[in-house]
């Protein structure tokens, strides 16, 4: 039987071409499918599907927290992580449906538990020297007691509002769900790379925290809301008795207690904001491409090598160099009024070398340019047979990105000046794509050599797993 939230497909980037550019979970009818980048495998063990969605967030998340914050990125009936809404709808007639919701709560638990001061919420009362007579009685036991028989006290008990933090049962519960979130949507990334999960020794005390509470509640090592239909509801249902329970004995009466409530209900009774979409992800995925493929080469080259770049998808902290690559942008690529973009030029030792991030299969790109891109007819533009007007759109962005190219070459060349090319200077021209090696891989048609154009098949999955990395939990 399927499993209550993370019962969804994995499949490649979407075919129909309307939708080309989409990256992330949408429900299709009753099912469920997750479209992965361009380079990244589908082949994916069903147990780690949860992981490859926990990608896609971290990817989303970053670019919209580092690279749109004054730009929204979604239609009213659509998601974005920008929003952070999940599913319109969180049942269905099996359970929980697979959404973006779920794994975003794991975020907002997991954030939480990483406040100071969250771990050590509750409640006790405590000596006080303010005398407080409703207390009496139980403070009797450290009274002096005077030959005429009166009690002197130092210190009563206070009142229940005076509060000391120590750790509590909803402590222990959501620390056991934050690591079980962790462990399926952002599991340990390989040796070598960046580690983007809370400091091990955060996760270590969550760890002792979560280990109690699994004691006193009785869950076994392998009890888990990832997983097959029956096993999630035992644990979920023992979970929310779990969380009752603590309600009853303890209410959350302070800030960070409602808090952690909140979260750890969000998680448990799968609550959705009634504005939510039926799917969340992106529909332009090409700008996280070019995103990521700038952090990639602006560290690979050195900030220093950069002459300009599109810093409408440059990270924050290159911000310093901003307005110098804007004002070579300005001066270099802009003619007759109309201002190009390259997404990055750099000078290195062997020469200049002018780059654009394509975010088309590295198959595609080679049947794409296997021969120079013929001129489109315009005449199909106006056409009413939408067959032309695809056509038409799949013939011209090819010869448009030859085009481009092209100009940036010629312009480079002709406006450089001091400190641009001289005579004699070498200028490479490359167009980036979303390849499924595990290296860089370089290649060219006949035809290139005139523009000294190279087809570069990058890493895909590894360059954006790089990329999510830089977005912390």
């Amino acid at each position: 039987m399927a499993s209550l939230h993370w019962d969804f497909s994995v499949s490649g980037p979407v075919s129909d071409p309307k939708d080309a550019g989409f990256v992330g979970l949408r429900h299709e009818g009753n099912a469920a499918v997750l479209y992965l980048p361009h380079g990244v495998s589908t082949a994916v063990p069903h147990d780690q599907r949860p992981a490859r969605l926990g990608l896609v967030v971290r990817l989303l998340s970053r670019y919209a927290e580092l690279q749109l914050r004054h730009t929204p990125t979604t239609r009213g009936d659509r998601d974005g992580p920008a929003q952070g809404r999940g599913q319109s709808h969180a049942w269905s007639a099996s359970g929980p449906q697979s959404g973006f919701h779920q794994a975003f709560a794991y975020v907002q638990l997991i954030r939480l538990l990483q406040r100071a001061g969250t771990l050590s919420i509750g409640k006790e009362r405590r000596w006080n020297s303010e005398f407080d007579h409703r207390h009496l009685s139980a403070s009797l036991e450290r009274a002096l007691l005077l030959p005429d028989g009166v009690a002197v006290l130092d210190q009563t008990l206070g009142p229940a509002t005076v509060m000391r933090r120590q750790p509590q049962a909803l402590v222990g519960l959501a620390c056991w769900l934050a690591l079980d979130g962790l462990q399926h949507l952002f599991p340990t990334p390989a040796a070598g790379t960046w580690d983007d999960r809370p400091h091990r020794t955060v996760i270590a005390e969550w760890q002792g925290l979560a280990d109690r509470f699994a004691e006193r509640q009785g869950l076994t090592r392998s009890a888990s809301l990832f997983g097959d239909f029956q096993s999630i509801r035992r644990c979920l249902a023992q979970l929310q008795a779990a969380l009752k329970a603590c309600v009853a004995s303890d209410p959350p009466v302070s800030s960070e207690a409602r808090s952690l409530h909140e979260a750890v209900q969000a998680l448990l009774h799968h609550r959705t904001g009634d504005a939510a979409g039926p799917w969340l992800g992106l529909q332009t995925f090409h700008q996280v491409w070019e995103a990521a493929c700038l952090d990639h080469a602006i560290d690979a080259f050195g900030a220093s090598a950069v002459v300009t770049c599109d810093t409408a998808h440059l990270d924050r902290r290159f911000d310093s160099h901003r307005a110098q690559w804007d004002e070579a942008q300005q001066r270099l690529f802009t003619f007759a009024g109309h201002s190009r973009r390259p997404d990055l030029v750099v000078r290195t030792q062997k020469g200049w070398r002018i780059i654009d991030f394509k975010y088309y299969a590295a198959a595609e790109a080679r049947e794409r340019f296997s021969t120079h891109p013929p001129s489109p007819d315009l005449s199909l533009v106006y056409s009413k047979d939408e067959r032309d007007r695809s056509a038409f759109a799949k013939v011209s962005k090819p010869y448009q990105d030859v085009v481009n190219m092209s100009c940036y070459r010629w312009l480079l060349k002709e406006r450089g000046g001091p400190p641009g090319p001289r005579a004699g200077d070498r200028i490479d021209c490359e167009f980036w794509l979303a390849g499924h090696g595990q290296t860089e891989d370089r290649n060219s048609r006949p035809w290139m050599s005139d523009l000294a154009l190279t087809l570069v098949e990058q890493p895909a999955a590894q360059l954006l797993e790089r990329y999510a990395s830089g977005w912390r939990l």
